[in-house]
């Protein structure tokens, strides 16, 4: 999207205020920012695009690398947990962008595999690189908020209100 049109849809949900001065644009916004956040949040969507599970290949004796995708930013209920008091989930996930899910799709990490057949880890396909956000090896707050608002599991839900709570806004 360009900054234009997302200046002038930001506008139009009267989320903040666009002034023109000579040819550039200037933004105001409304709210401060956690009020802007509840304001938009009826407009906003979860990251997560896909869940997939993946059984780790076999590691050949005396290998000490990793046989996970360690490289990515820790992602859904594994993520939480390292932000909340939520107990580390059994199952490791991880976040992929769309350009790490197509390294991800070469086999390099295992097999794919359905939830019930135990896999070793689990990925979370974001509609965008997880980590442009944060700016570090790790997802923002906000989008793992919107990730797990709304869920059914109340763990899951009260851990996400947990992270607003901390959140230096």
């Amino acid at each position: 999207m360009s900054i234009g049109r997302a200046f002038e849809e930001l506008e139009a949900s009267e989320l903040a205020h666009v002034e023109t001065r000579g040819r550039s644009k200037h933004i105001q916004f409304s709210e401060a920012p956690r009020e802007l956040f509840e304001a938009a949040a009826s407009r906003l969507r979860s990251p997560v695009k896909a869940e997939h599970w993946f059984r780790a290949p076999s590691l050949p004796k005396g290998f000490h690398g990793s046989p996970l995708p360690e490289y990515l930013p820790t992602g859904g209920e594994s993520a939480l947990s390292e932000r909340s008091t939520m107990s580390r989930p059994r199952i490791i996930r991880f976040a992929a962008g769309p350009k790490d899910w197509k390294r991800i799709q070469s086999g390099e990490f295992g097999k794919e595999v359905e939830q019930d057949e135990e896999p070793n880890f689990a990925i979370d396909v974001w509609w965008y690189d997880p980590d442009i956000v944060s700016g570090a090896r790790e997802v923002d707050v906000l989008s793992l908020y919107l990730q797990f608002r709304n869920n059914p599991d109340e763990r899951l839900e009260a851990a996400a209100e947990q992270l607003l709570e901390d959140f230096a806004w």
